[in-house]
């Protein structure tokens, strides 16, 4: 993660992949869960692990990270940690109007997806300056859909990205995030980097 971004705002609803074992991470709701009960987030693939935290009945937008071997168990992030739940009570969502969450560490710099993305855009805002909403103009995906590329220009704002399924850390707790993220950014004639982790989950 490199070099700073006080924010990045943007929509990319083309990295809500079709579902399937090799296409997480991907977002999930719970289903077949009493409605006064839960479902547990376990320390590890095991039915006898330590309960870490839960889900409520009607969850959703809940992203797997991947699974285990056996695919029975789902990796998801809860606080600031990462647990495992049972798949055999989740099933695939619909996908939503939100692309990734995507942020940087030393120093920090954040992203926020956002719903408005009919009309093929990204907004920015970056270091707590105003938001710029800029069009993309060109996108790209490769290796069966995990890896995706595009462009963006605007008045003050140009650059290209690269979103990978690729297992990412923040560096800072034990949450693991199934996205990688690299901005190529020119702000005002100057080029800059900037990488980090994503989340498909908007929650």
């Amino acid at each position: 993660m490199r070099q700073s971004l006080a924010a990045v705002l943007f929509g990319l609803t083309c990295l809500t992949f079709p579902v399937a074992a090799q296409d997480l991470p991907a977002l999930f709701h719970v289903v077949d869960v009493s409605e006064n009960d839960v479902l547990n987030i376990r320390s590890t693939a095991s039915a006898k692990s330590q309960i870490i935290g839960f889900f409520a009945p009607a969850e959703d937008q809940i992203e797997v990270i991947t699974q285990d071997e056996t695919g029975n168990w789902g990796l998801v992030n809860v606080g600031e940690t990462s647990g495992w739940v049972s798949m055999r009570f989740l099933t695939a969502s619909q996908p939503n109007n939100h692309g990734p969450s995507c942020f940087g560490t030393e120093p920090f710099w954040s992203a926020r997806a956002l719903s408005q993305y009919q009309g093929r855009t990204l907004t920015f805002s970056l270091l707590g300056g105003p938001e710029e909403t800029v069009p993309l103009i060109e996108r790209r995906s490769r290796n069966n859909q995990t890896r995706e590329s595009g462009s963006f220009t605007g008045q003050s704002l140009s650059g290209h990205y690269v979103i990978s399924r690729q297992v990412c850390s923040d560096g800072m707790s034990d949450r693991v995030f199934g996205l990688t993220v690299d901005f190529l950014i020119n702000q005002n004639g100057e080029w800059t980097q900037y990488s980090g982790c994503c989340s498909l989950s908007y929650n």
